[in-house]
């Protein structure tokens, strides 16, 4: 998959001195393996000053030593947008309807849930159960609940073109982390096959941050 990360900095940090008040990340992430395009005002300072960067986030998980890293793997917020469709199946309790919008040209109408994935297992096939059920279990521990307030925004073809989730996480190494989710399906149908980074264009982090540690110890 590939995504696109606009993060607003403000504008009186340290960081958006360097950066700028938004920091634009361009991702590809082929399985647990993430390819990350930073700003040049950050790769610049890299051995190389190659522009993507590469981490496999199971082994930096087990080489730093933060659980929270590998949590991630198991939380809707890393999930593909497949997965997070089939999520709205487990909405519980009244779904209201709060009115019309137009979400990137497209109009839609609105409506607020509750989410509760304690009740996913029961909707996935059965060969799917035991997989799901350990996933739900340990983002349940993860966010003390796995209940996540949400709004979806539906096209007159019943498509999904924004949904926002609210969720708040419980990372060890982090303390509590709270986070406003918005998701927009730009289209349907079939995408173009993500263009992994060729080698010459890559700084291997885990790498970099073993020799680091290495350094360090």
């Amino acid at each position: 998959g590939t995504l696109t990360m606009n993060l607003n900095l403000g504008s009186s940090s340290a960081v958006s001195a360097l950066l700028g008040s938004t920091l634009t990340i361009q991702a590809v992430i082929d399985h647990e393996t993430y390819y990350m395009k930073l700003p040049a005002a950050l790769t610049s300072k890299l051995p190389g000053a190659k522009p993507w960067v590469e981490f496999n986030i199971a082994k930096l998980a087990s080489s730093t030593g933060i659980p929270g890293i590998s949590s991630l793997l198991n939380n809707p917020t890393t999930s593909n947008p497949g997965e997070m469709l089939q999520y709205l199946k487990a909405a519980s309790g009244t779904v209201t309807k709060v009115g019309t919008a137009t979400v990137n040209g497209v109009p839609t109408t609105e409506y607020k849930a509750t989410i509760d994935l304690a009740k996913y297992p029961s909707l996935v096939p059965a060969a799917q159960r035991t997989a799901a059920s350990q996933a739900i279990a340990a983002l349940e521990k993860d966010t003390n609940g796995a209940k996540f307030p949400t709004e979806v925004f539906i096209d007159a073809h019943h498509l999904v073109r924004r949904m926002v989730m609210n969720i708040s996480e419980n990372i060890p190494s982090a303390g509590q982390i709270k986070e406003a989710l918005t998701i927009n399906m730009l289209s349907y149908g079939p995408q173009p096959t993500p263009a992994i980074p060729s080698s010459g264009e890559i700084t291997n982090a885990n790498s970099l941050l073993g020799s680091l540690l290495g350094s360090a110890g």
